[in-house]
């Protein structure tokens, strides 16, 4: 009789083991989907928590809503003046979770105007978010200077991405230092932080030459493309390159 209790007690074990070891397998799985996790009472959720105050130039009427449970902020900016005339709004954005989360990028939809130009700035890449931690952010919405329209209006959904912070980093926000680099094009020099895309440079506050993205080039406003000297047009992903001697060049070839 000893003996029978001593195999129900060892199978009673082996049966704990097992079921923690699949319970720790389904925790583990549900903490890697990007987005959202939901471990029990802890989970890590990134919402639009409240949208703090618009500011207009040359701009009247504009709104931002946040949506589907903050998931989504729905921007309308109905009437713009003039070019370089903007709507900027600044929101707060706040981790409702248990877990820290990493934010990985901002996602615009519904953005058809390649008139406007979305700026962010309060948020970079990588920042992360613990539990219950807010923070403000500004999204400027600039009609392009170097626009030849009579008019523009944007109207646009914005969704922030993120995904768990898988190694558990320290939520305090540690600034590093960006290094510049120097380029050229055409004979005047600019400056970017290295790495910089050229998509990435085009929406940035180096971008004093007014250049826009235009499909897969990156061209000023009497329709001629950056190139290398080559006659090789840039595209928006391509990196720009330090010290290097861009041109412009027309579609078809040679210096524009």
């Amino acid at each position: 009789m000893k003996l029978i209790r001593q195999k129900k007690v060892i199978v009673g074990l082996l049966a704990l083991v097992l079921s923690l070891m699949v319970g720790y397998a389904a925790f583990s799985e549900s903490l890697n989907i990007g987005g959202t996790a939901s471990t029990g009472s802890s989970d890590f959720s990134i919402i639009f928590s409240k949208v703090n105050g618009i500011t207009e130039k040359g701009s009247s009427n504009a709104t931002a809503n946040i949506v589907k449970e903050g998931k989504e902020l729905e921007i309308s900016v109905p009437h713009l003046e003039y070019p370089t005339s903007y709507a900027e709004f600044d929101v707060t954005i706040k981790n409702e979770g248990e877990l820290n989360a990493v934010l990985t990028g901002i996602e615009t939809q519904g953005l058809d105007n390649p008139d406007i130009k979305i700026t962010y700035s309060g948020i970079e890449q990588d920042e992360i978010l613990g539990s219950n931690q807010e923070k403000k952010m500004k999204i400027r919405v600039t009609w392009d200077e170097a626009s030849t329209t009579t008019s523009a209006t944007a109207n646009f959904t914005i969704t922030i991405t993120y995904e768990q912070d898988a190694n558990n980093r320290s939520t305090t926000t540690v600034t590093t230092e960006k290094k510049l680099i120097s380029f050229m094009i055409a004979g005047v020099s600019y400056q970017a932080y290295e790495n910089m895309t050229w998509g990435e440079w085009v929406n940035s506050s180096f971008n004093t030459a007014k250049l826009i993205v235009d499909g897969q080039s990156i061209r000023n406003s009497f329709g001629e493309n950056v190139a290398t000297p080559d006659y090789m047009i840039v595209s928006p992903g391509d990196a720009i390159i330090n010290n290097f001697r861009y041109i412009f060049a027309t579609s078809g070839g040679g210096l524009g």
